[in-house]
């Protein structure tokens, strides 16, 4: 388990978690899904989730802990609510 700062970002090795506490204004934070592209890549990749107060913070927060050394060319945040996804019931 990793240490956690007081701006509730839990930090482990291979990546970064975002917690919050169940109760307070952070738990009021809607979740947010992080896609990186690397340097050598074309797509944009998925690479973890995060809760932030708004789009800023998502970026600011998604930047901080899923980037390291420069090594993303971009970084999409997007709201969770906002994802629209398929089921294996869709594709038949």
């Amino acid at each position: 388990m990793g240490a956690r700062g007081c701006d509730g970002v839990r930090r482990e090795a291979g990546g970064v978690r975002m917690t919050e506490p169940s109760t307070g204004p952070r738990a009021e934070w809607p979740l947010y899904e992080v896609f990186v592209r690397g340097n050598r890549g074309l797509n944009h990749v998925h690479v973890g989730s995060l809760h932030a107060a708004d789009d800023r913070m998502a970026l600011l927060h998604a930047r901080d802990g899923y980037t390291r050394r420069n090594e993303g060319v971009s970084i999409w945040v997007v709201r969770s609510s906002a994802i629209t996804a398929s089921s294996r019931k869709d594709q038949g």
